[in-house]
């Protein structure tokens, strides 16, 4: 369960003009592209450049965009778009070219924002036998976990608090059931979502370029 955000902000451009005999479309959009803690839009047009009818419009075309992103086709996060300038024709401009020109926009601008890919991130909370702490703290470094607490209990058990990435956590149940011959168990529940780290990166965009062929 990927999800993808932006590093730095980049501007696009978007132009969705097609004529056609009769009415066509007119839509020209300038737009910027920002880290932020949310999903969210801000219009900063100003001189009558676009009508005002057409900012839900545009709205709705980088939050259509922002379903799929460039890395991987996860959900684009933690963006604000910003409509700075644009265009518009008497005859043939509408909502449709406006959406459109903002997803063009949007498409345009993502590659130099540089985009990368979140994970998410689990707090796992592992209940062993005090003997196999060794072995289970040595494969939860394996799979990237980051320890939070260990507590040892007066019955001769271990608690471990840990994030764990969920990807990581896929085998998890049959490789715990083998390291404490079928005694230990864990209960996780989601914490964040991280930056997949570098090393990790392409490999994930493989992966996922040859599911989606």
């Amino acid at each position: 369960a990927y999800k993808e955000t932006i590093t730095k902000e980049a501007t696009g451009n978007g132009r969705y003009i097609k004529q056609s005999g009769g009415n066509g479309f007119y839509g020209v959009v300038e737009m910027d592209f920002l880290p932020s803690d949310s999903i969210s839009f801000e219009s900063k047009v100003f001189g009558g450049h676009i009508d005002k009818g057409y900012f839900p419009a545009v709205e709705k075309g980088f939050i259509e965009a922002c379903k799929s992103g460039g890395l991987v086709g996860a959900p684009v996060i933690n963006v604000k778009a910003i409509l700075k300038d644009g265009k518009q024709h008497t005859v043939d401009s509408n909502e449709l070219a406006f959406k459109n020109a903002a997803i063009l926009a949007f498409k345009d601008a993502y590659m130099n924002a540089k985009p990368t890919i979140l994970e998410p991130i689990l707090n796992v909370s592992i209940y062993i036998g005090n003997e196999y702490l060794g072995d289970v703290l040595n494969d939860l470094n394996s799979r990237r976990g980051r320890i939070q607490n260990i507590i040892d209990k007066e019955d001769e058990t271990t608690s471990i608090e840990v994030l764990l990435p969920e990807a990581e956590t896929l085998d998890y149940v049959t490789k715990l059931k083998v390291l404490t011959q079928g005694s230990g168990y864990f209960v996780r529940e989601f914490y964040a979502y991280e930056e997949v780290p570098a090393q990790l990166r392409e490999k994930v965009i493989k992966e996922n370029s040859l599911l989606n062929k």
